[in-house]
Parts: structure tokens; C-alpha cells; sequence
């Protein structure tokens, strides 16, 4: 079976199988190794306990806070957490002002609030920051990608979004784009603040990848370039017929129900996921 790709999010789900056997989702297309650039991977850091800290003492993970909001609304309360822990997440003042919500997911029982830093109105490329917190205002779990040095970036006109698309284009060595994607961010790297554009682009024939390009909105120079797909390489054998056919029986009826993904695969739902 040929190697295929898969865009952005791997999704697993629960089915009635006999045997299976796929290769560990990774990069494979043939075009990756010449064309990736200025990725860097992430600092591991050390985990503790209460969760997982970098070299600097910034918190990437909190898996007890120990903090409990005055009872309000999810972002409210979200962002007096934020406030009172600054310093542990390594945020500065500049950077509590410009938070942004960036997505909200309430449940019955807890809501994930995310953020984004933004520096002069534009979103900082890679920042994200979500809490999760209990109706009642116990922050429960907190993962933290804010990032650090976020100076102030020239906004004065350059690149247009075309452009942009046409110089990652022309990088990639793609023809058509079956689809595209500019946005206009400031990305903070090897000291320097800059904005960009951050093009996404999958071609409509011939080399694959989901690719991410940052493109300088000034030079027009690729700062980074990343194909986010996953790809897989297996084979896999399944029910012929399905369990439920066979047995002339409807899903629910006792032993013929499946057990949950978590319960499969031994893992515990990331509450800021």
C-alpha cells in the first residue's frame, strides 16, 4: 500500500478488526527533505509533578495549578488565572494586553478557553495558550506555547497576499493549488519580530504535502517551510462480514458494543486538547 496523506488532524477511531498493522503516521513525502526550512523542534523540558517546565522556569504545562477564579464566565475567569500567573508562564505585561481569545469550548462540566498573543492587531505566529477550567473557577489543567521576545514589527506596506501565494508557489514548485490560504502574522525568530505572511498550500497534481510557508511581508524571502501532513504505510485486515451481519444481531445487543477509544488505546483525554 502506498504511502497517503493525511491533512492536518489524525483521527483514530474504534472498529471491529481482526488484525492491523500501519506504520507510525511521519513526514514521508519525497519533496520534505529539500524544501523544509527553518524548523526548529521544540524544548522538552522537564516534567514534574505538577507539570512540564523549561530550562527558562516557564511552565509549557500545568497539570495542577492549584488555582481557583471568582465564578464567572469561562474567559473571565480564564484570564484572572492568567493574570495571577504571569510571571510562572512567562508572560510580560505587553503580552497579557494583547491576548486574544482565540477559541472557546464550553462543556458540561469544564470549558477550554485558548489564546493567542497578538503584537500592533496581528496574531503571533506559533502562540497558544488554553485553560481549562471548572464552572465552579478551578483552573484544572493549563498548556502554555506563548512566546518569548515579541518586539515591535514594521507594518509598513510590502508584500501583497497574491504575491505572498505566488513566491510559496514558486518555492513549493507547485503548479496549481487545489487550495491556499494567506494570513498576515508577526513570527519571532533568531531575535528579530517580523511579519509574514503565512501561506497554506496543497497542490492540485503531482507532489504531495499540506504545506505551511512563511513568507517575509518585506523581502519576500521564505523564512519557514513545513509540510504539516502525516502520512501512513501499512496494510490492515478486518471483519468479513462485520460482527453485527454475522450475528444477525443490532449494536448495543450484549458483547456487541464497542468500549471506548480511551479504554482501547490506555490513554487519558488531554483536557486542554
Amino acid at each position: 500500500m502506498s504511502a497517503m496523506p493525511f491533512r492536518k488532524t489524525l483521527v483514530a477511531v474504534g472498529v471491529f478488526a481482526a488484525t492491523a498493522s500501519v506504520s507510525a503516521m511521519q513526514p514521508v513525502s519525497p519533496h520534505v527533505a529539500g524544501i523544509t526550512r527553518g524548523v526548529v523542534a521544540p524544548e522538552q523540558g522537564e516534567t514534574r509533578p505538577d507539570g512540564r517546565f523549561l530550562a527558562s522556569g516557564k511552565a509549557a504545562v500545568l497539570y495542577q495549578p492549584h488555582y481557583r477564579a471568582k465564578k464567572a464566565g469561562p474567559e473571565t475567569m480564564a484570564r484572572e488565572f492568567l493574570a495571577a500567573r504571569q510571571g510562572q508562564l512567562g508572560l510580560t505585561t505587553q503580552d497579557m494586553a494583547g491576548l486574544q481569545r482565540s477559541h472557546l469550548r464550553e462543556g458540561r462540566r469544564f470549558s477550554v478557553v485558548r489564546f493567542t498573543q497578538t503584537q500592533q492587531g496581528l496574531p503571533v505566529y506559533g502562540s497558544d495558550i488554553a485553560v481549562s477550567v471548572m464552572r465552579d473557577g478551578r483552573v484544572i489543567y493549563v498548556t502554555n506555547d506563548s512566546v518569548a521576545d515579541v518586539g515591535a514589527a514594521n507594518l509598513a506596506a510590502g508584500k501583497s497576499q497574491a504575491q505572498a501565494v505566488d513566491i510559496a508557489r514558486s518555492y513549493l514548485a507547485f503548479g496549481e493549488l487545489s487550495q491556499q490560504d494567506a494570513q498576515r502574522m508577526v513570527y519571532v525568530a533568531d531575535g528579530r519580530t517580523r511579519v509574514v505572511w503565512r501561506v497554506s498550500a496543497i497542490a492540485r497534481s503531482g507532489s504531495v504535502g499540506d504545506w505551511e510557508v512563511l513568507v517575509d511581508a518585506h523581502t519576500g524571502e521564505v523564512l519557514r517551510a513545513e509540510d504539516k501532513g502525516l502520512y501512513a504505510d501499512g496494510t490492515a485486515t478486518v471483519w468479513r462480514p462485520d460482527p453485527l451481519s454475522s450475528a444477525r444481531v443490532a449494536y448495543g445487543t450484549p458483547g456487541h458494543v464497542d468500549v471506548g477509544l480511551g479504554q482501547q488505546l490506555g490513554f487519558t483525554v488531554d483536557p486542554a486538547g
